[in-house]
């Protein structure tokens, strides 16, 4: 399955460096959804997936980590929902 992630629907707002703040945010997603991948190399991302999309929450082009996905989508909620549990988390205009 190709993925288009152009979209990023909100930032998760923090303090720490995200080199720091990148494995603890790890920890708590993986608690969640079982299907994930990462790394980090210059950037730091993880991707969430299900059989039908993909959420990226990532430092592509941003200090902040920004949740993205390629539409508004039930995963996208799920992630969105669960990181706001734990992290303050900023949602951009075309999110609503």
């Amino acid at each position: 399955m190709v993925y288009n992630e152009d979209i990023a629907f909100a930032v998760i707002e923090h303090s720490k460096n995200y080199y720091e703040f990148y494995y603890e945010l790890l920890d708590y997603i993986t608690e969640y959804f079982p299907h994930t991948e990462s790394g980090i190399q210059g950037d730091a991302y993880i991707w969430i997936k299900n059989n039908e999309h993909r959420v990226s929450v990532d430092t592509f082009g941003a200090m902040q980590f920004e949740i993205k996905s390629d539409s508004k989508n039930t995963l996208l909620q799920d992630v969105i929902e669960t990181i706001q549990k734990k992290y303050p988390v900023r949602l951009y205009d075309t999110y609503l």
